[in-house]
């Protein structure tokens, strides 16, 4: 999940730009956007955390990473600048529901024994995603726009669903078990 999802939001570095300067805006309003995401996540970063921290961390980050991936994918039908900044919105409010209990949820999973591993594990993840994206990104986005953002779209829907808890489903003898949502 994490390097899809660090796939996805390093797109805010890589197909943004591009598809601001195709639409004809400058490296100003791109200023403009990134600076709009670093005051929401300045103004609203507390009380979206206060907002989910009842919740089940699953569901939340899965929400994030939808809300991160469509707001990115809306990106590639905006061309002005008032309609970017709403997706800028979108996925802003992605990146801080989950980056509010990221980490938390990975220590709780963690047993003690295991910390580093599984710190290390997630560091790699996040890794690989936020370094597969400028290429895998640049790459679609030179074989067409419309390629990277739907793209973003699926890996985003995809990062989503392996958030997902595993569903319990009931055999035809009555008994539940474990289906995965991470298959």
């Amino acid at each position: 999940m994490t390097a899809v999802a660090e796939f996805v939001y390093i797109q805010s570095t890589v197909g943004l730009p591009l598809h601001v300067t195709d639409a004809g805006l400058g490296a100003r309003d791109y200023g403009l956007l990134i600076g709009l995401n670093g005051l929401l996540v300045l103004a609203l970063e507390l009380p979206a955390t206060g907002a989910v921290a009842r919740c089940r961390p699953e569901y939340v980050l899965a929400a994030g990473n939808l809300l991160v991936g469509a707001g990115l994918a809306l990106t590639g039908l905006m061309t002005d600048m008032t309609l970017l900044a709403a997706t800028v919105v979108v996925w802003t409010c992605g990146e801080m529901i989950t980056s509010s209990v990221a980490y938390a949820y990975l220590g709780g999973l963690t047993p003690p024994h295991m910390t580093g591993h599984y710190q290390g594990l997630h560091g790699a993840a996040y890794t690989v995603g936020t370094g597969a994206g400028p290429l895998l990104g640049g790459a679609a986005y030179a074989a067409g726009p419309w390629a990277l953002w739907s793209l973003v779209a699926a890996a985003g829907v995809l990062s989503a669903y392996l958030c997902l808890p595993p569903r319990r489903e009931r055999s035809a003898d009555g008994a539940a078990g474990l289906r995965s949502g991470a298959a």
